[in-house]
């Protein structure tokens, strides 16, 4: 009779922590499920917000300006000025939080933005700090092509998580390959935290995208998305340069080289470019007469003033605006100067005169 009633008292034991496991089982896959659909749910937003941004960049970096903007269900719709629209999407409202100790589980996406750099490009980043590809940063705003070859176009990274390793996967080839995102410290950042014990449910997920919105002035339209703001001129506003006045180049005698007081002064003026990187600036050669010699003289005297700041400084050639053979100065000067941002030709170099 005492093994029967211990056999019994077993099998209800058995059966109790059967039931418990089962309870336990099911909770954490209906956790696991709640946070695949939070991350494919980032997922699908990050990679549209890449997108938008990369457009406010091309915008930014050819100096589109905006027609008009108005208001959608999900955020703002751009028209701007060479046709295009740009559509800014605030989000949704994040779920409720899913069970855990601390808020320890749960998706942690990177935040993507975009910065200027000194060269007047824009540029990736990820949680603040570059975005690297082989320890360069990446472009995201596209080049404008010379001379009359193709331009090249920026780059929309693609993210994923990696469901193995657990870890956020960036892709700079529409998909084709990948690789871990890290960190400024260079650590994997992984795209789900721990998970913890069962506790107490989650608060409220976040609404949308963080300080979304934009503003208008008098001859701006101020974008603050994702935490950062981006400023687009509206049409039929010519952006001024207030990069000041720049250097006088002075050549001696037919030399067409550049002396060491000339390359210090053009140092000095790329220190004032970095300053201003949305000024574009003339580059201006005289002549004395309009023989060939003159004019190939004042031509390469403009070409070497041009190519010391892009090779030596570091300025994009796209900022200068090449003219040569011009009157109404001393045929011994380069004249460097801010060019109105709507004037055409920076990063084009004329054919050297043949005749």
């Amino acid at each position: 009779m005492k093994k029967v009633i211990f056999l019994s008292l077993l099998l209800w034991v058995l059966a109790a922590c059967q039931k418990k496991d089962i309870r336990e089982l099911r909770s954490e896959l209906n956790r696991q499920k709640d946070l695949i659909a939070q991350l494919q749910s980032a997922l699908q937003s990050i990679n549209t917000d890449m997108k938008t941004l990369q457009a406010i960049a091309t915008a930014l970096q050819a100096k589109i300006s905006v027609v008009s903007y108005t208001a959608t269900p999900t955020g703002y719709e751009l028209i701007m000025s060479d046709g295009s629209k740009i559509n800014l999407t605030n989000g949704k409202d994040g779920t409720n939080g899913a069970n855990g100790t601390n808020g320890k589980d749960g998706v942690n996406a990177p935040l993507i933005g975009l910065r200027q750099n000194a060269d007047g490009n824009y540029y990736w980043t990820i949680g603040g700090d570059w975005l690297l590809q082989n320890g360069q940063k990446v472009k995201a705003n596209g080049t404008n092509g010379a001379n009359g070859s193709n331009g090249v176009n920026g780059i929309t990274p693609l993210l994923m998580v990696n469901a193995t390793s657990n870890q956020w996967m960036v892709s700079y080839d529409s998909g084709n390959t990948w690789s871990v995102i890290k960190d400024g410290n260079g650590n994997p950042i992984t795209a789900t935290g721990a998970t913890g014990a069962i506790g107490p449910q989650g608060p409220q997920g976040p609404a949308g995208i963080t300080n979304f919105g934009i503003t208008e002035t008098e001859t701006s339209i101020i974008i603050t998305y994702n935490g950062n703001t981006y400023t687009l001129s509206k049409i039929g506003i010519v952006p001024t340069c207030n990069i000041g006045d720049l250097p006088s180049i002075t050549f001696r005698g037919l030399t067409v080289i550049l002396s060491n007081d000339a390359k210090g002064l053009l140092s000095s003026a790329a220190q004032r470019m970095r300053s201003n990187p949305d000024c574009k600036i003339i580059v201006k050669g005289y002549n004395c007469s309009t023989s060939l010699a003159e004019r190939q003289r004042s031509w390469d005297r403009v070409k070497n003033v041009i190519d010391h700041l892009v090779q030596n400084e570091g300025i994009s050639a796209s900022r200068f605006i090449f003219q040569y053979s011009q009157s109404g100065r001393d045929c011994e000067y380069v004249d460097l100067a801010g060019a109105n941002q709507n004037q055409t030709g920076g990063g084009t170099v004329p054919p050297r005169p043949t005749s």
